[in-house]
């Protein structure tokens, strides 16, 4: 079984939701996501069951107790006419349609007298701030764990669990389940590289822009390494199988959402020029090279030096991550190479590349998400 970064019960319940509101957003008021009625941080009211908590969070009920007979008819009535709307798939462009049919019988609920013994009746279909929609995330959040402990129990609470549970979070069931056989298969066997690697790259079904945004934060939750710097022999191993199995799904994938240019390639240059002389590549590439190696492994290395001490100690667990079997001072000292050249000893160049470095303006920013 794979290891994990354990939390603590709070820490670990805070960071779920403060996950789940980046790559959801967070929205007071109805909105549609691929035509589906939802609220919240992804709250999707076409779940009979999430839609009746939802109802049910809002006073919304069907039974509803201390009402006479004649009143309970009334708000069976409102029941039934806000279920049926936002049960069903509505066209792309059709959320302030929805929202104008749904809110006017939330205010003519609120207003009718023969409601008035209810504790609260919404004006609106709104939560107020985002203090009541952590309520109900709260509440609700057991059936996403659930998902993810009926497909491979006994993990943890933990940064990967987290990742897992969004995936579940995200997972529309069928044939689309994103907890997936070969994702348990790399967990079980204790294979990070390759999990992460089924995360960001096999979880795309339709290989949509906004999906990928989404997936690309998952995978970088889940971890490629146990440790970010300090890589075992086992996950360098695992690595270099990935690497080596996928770099045609890789480049692919990368070429359509990642960087600008893409980074895998990069990865296949470096293996190709390594081990030569540094210098006997011309500037430009060895400047390309070392900031997209640095960059796809997502490795910052203005930390490790600042935790190492020196670029070279910084640059020994990336080396053991780029290829399994080579001897490290060879490799750390063609990135050191590349590095002088690329940034004349400037370290503070170098930065984590984000998942928001994706292209296109399809998908959210996710301002914040990474620190």
């Amino acid at each position: 079984m794979l290891r994990f970064n354990k939390l603590a019960d709070a820490e670990y319940e805070a960071q779920r939701f403060r996950f789940i509101k980046q790559v959801e957003g967070c929205e007071r008021g109805l909105y549609l996501s691929s035509g589906e009625p939802t609220i919240g941080v992804g709250f999707n009211l076409r779940d009979n069951n999430i839609r009746g908590q939802v109802l049910d969070y809002f006073g919304i009920r069907s039974q509803s107790s201390g009402l006479s007979p004649e009143a309970r008819a009334v708000e069976q009535d409102y029941h039934d006419r806000i279920d049926a709307l936002v049960r069903q798939q509505h066209p792309a462009s059709g959320a302030e349609s929805l929202r104008n049919q749904v809110n006017p019988i939330m205010a003519h609920r609120a207003a009718n007298p023969a409601l008035q013994s209810l504790p609260r009746r919404r004006p609106s279909f709104e939560f107020d701030d985002q203090n009541d929609v952590r309520q109900l995330f709260d509440q609700v959040v057991q059936n996403y764990e659930n998902r993810v402990d009926t497909w491979l129990p006994d993990i943890p609470l933990s940064r990967e669990r987290i990742a897992l549970f969004s995936l579940g979070f995200n997972t529309k069931g069928g044939s689309t389940n994103l907890l997936g056989a070969r994702l348990k298969t790399a967990i079980r066997t204790g294979n990070r590289p390759e999990a992460w690697f089924e995360i960001r790259y096999r979880s795309n079904l339709h290989d949509e822009v906004p999906v990928a945004k989404r997936r690309f934060y998952e995978a970088y939750q889940f971890g490629l390494w146990f440790y970010p710097g300090a890589c075992t022999p086992e996950e360098t191993r695992q690595f270099a199988h990935v690497l080596n199995d996928q770099r045609q799904t890789i480049a692919g994938y990368e070429s359509r959402h990642g960087m600008e240019a893409p980074a895998s390639m990069a990865m296949a240059r470096a293996l190709s020029d390594f081990p030569r002389d540094p210098r006997d590549i011309p500037l430009d590439r060895r400047t390309l090279i070392f900031k997209e190696i640095i960059s796809w492994l997502g490795f910052d290395l203005n930390t490790a030096i600042h935790e190492t001490g020196s670029l070279e100690n910084a640059l020994q667990p990336l080396s053991q991550s780029l290829l399994a079997g080579t001897t490290p001072p060879q490799l750390v000292q063609f990135l050191g190479g590349c590095y002088a050249a690329a940034h004349r000893g400037t370290p503070r160049s170098i930065r984590l590349c984000r998942p928001s470095r994706l292209h296109g303006s399809h998908g959210k920013e996710y301002p914040g998400l990474l620190g």
